[in-house]
């Protein structure tokens, strides 16, 4: 467990806005987009504007060596291809292709359960054709990673309301499970952010419940143990926020190894997960043994903090950055966002549905990371800006603060 000196040295950055550049052509202002990172490319996808006006374009913004140029992508749709507008879709890097999943028309209202793959090596979009039954269409969910082959999708709101659910899709053989987890689930929800802190781990923060409240708490799935931890409550009421892993600098290359689940097949996935029933993974007072999964990485994997920035409190619009650390169950406030009108040029206005993404970065020479805030929207405005959070440098608040939340 961090004291909070240590993670008050570990958490200090500053805000920067970038001048971003481009060839005559930026973004639309818009909120709800799908965004993810390839390398130092940041892709934008879809969205809406306020008048809820929706887009299909594909952006990507070349953050290497800082310059932060945009480019409008002339994409190839594959055979098949129907390539809806959408909002409240996720993307998530694999390599250097890009599974899209799920979304709503911001105009009719319905909701996609499609998975799209764009290559970005050739800037193709093929449909995947999935082997298994699917979850419900949903928008508004969050998904991860899940070591390295595998989607990890949960909640979000469908055309019968707001779920709760928990879905696995396999990219190696195209098929979706349901993993069954002991353990309290968080409260069904959509509008919240699922970051995962480890290959195997997720954790969940906020949202907005069936019955419309906004959620301050935050639970993680771990996956290596197959378990829901239980929620825990925070100061924070947040929905439409954006969260990452902690950027920590990239570790040495080293040669690539197999996935751990590379070449599972469905079947070999499915019943590794429903096997576990003895393993911890179903009905409580199951006998434990070691879980499936938990010796799939190599070497144990320590992260546990995400950053999560601005979102809609239930009353307002936030600009805070906060640090969720799920091992000592402790939020910490980065930034305050901005203090007054003087400050705005400093620091990027409070904001919704914008998106965030971690990229390698050498500010200053130093190989490290960073986080890249684009767009999103205000009862007032729709953005298309470009922010950026360089953490590990020096803070620029003088009244840091520490909420120490309920123990479970």
């Amino acid at each position: 467990m961090s004291t909070r000196d240590e993670q008050s040295s570990i958490l200090e950055g500053h805000w920067t806005l970038p001048q971003v550049q481009s060839n005559g052509q930026v973004p639309p202002a818009r909120g709800g987009h799908a965004s993810v990172a390839v390398g130092t490319k940041v892709i934008v996808f879809g969205g809406a504007n306020r008048a809820a006006t929706p887009f299909t374009d594909l952006w990507v913004l070349e953050t290497d060596g800082g310059q932060y140029v945009w480019s409008l992508v002339a994409v190839v749709m594959g055979p098949g291809v129907n390539l809806t507008a959408r909002t409240g879709a996720s993307m998530t890097a694999i390599g250097h292709e890009v599974y899209l999943y799920g979304g709503q028309d911001p105009v009719t209202g319905v909701c996609f359960d499609d998975i799209l793959i764009l290559d970005t090596k050739t800037w193709r979009w093929s449909t995947v054709e999935v082997e298994s039954g699917k979850p419900p269409a949903r928008h508004s969910h969050c998904t991860g990673l899940f070591k390295g082959i595998c989607l990890l999708v949960f909640g979000g709101a469908g055309m019968h309301g707001t779920l709760g659910d928990i879905w696995i899709f396999n990219t190696g053989d195209k098929t979706w499970i349901t993993p069954v987890a002991e353990g309290k689930p968080p409260c069904p929800r959509e509008m919240h952010t699922g970051t995962m802190i480890t290959d195997g781990r997720m954790l969940v923060f906020g949202g907005r419940s069936p019955a419309g409240q906004v959620l301050c708490d935050f639970s993680v799935f771990d996956g290596d143990r197959g378990i829901w931890v239980e929620s825990v409550p925070t100061p924070h009421f947040l929905c439409c926020h954006s969260a990452v892993p902690f950027p920590q600098a990239p570790p040495t290359p080293s040669p690539p190894s197999p996935s751990p689940l590379e070449g599972t097949s469905s079947s070999t996935l499915d019943q590794a997960l429903r096997d576990s029933s003895t393993n911890g993974m179903l009905a409580n007072g199951a006998a434990h043994r070691e879980h499936p999964f938990a010796s799939a990485s190599a070497q144990p994997q320590q992260q546990t903090l995400c950053l999560l920035f601005g979102g809609f409190t239930g009353g307002g619009v936030d600009g805070t950055m906060l640090a969720v650390d799920a091992a000592s169950s402790t939020i910490e406030v980065c930034d305050r966002g901005p203090k007054d009108i003087g400050d705005m040029s400093l620091r990027p206005l409070p904001r919704f549905a914008h998106s965030a993404v971690v990229v390698p970065s050498s500010f200053c020479g130093k190989h490290s990371m960073e986080v890249v805030i684009f767009g999103g929207v205000s009862p007032d405005a729709d953005f298309n800006d470009t922010a950026v959070w360089r953490p590990g440098l020096s803070r620029i608040e003088d009244n840091e603060e520490t909420d120490i939340m309920e123990e479970q």
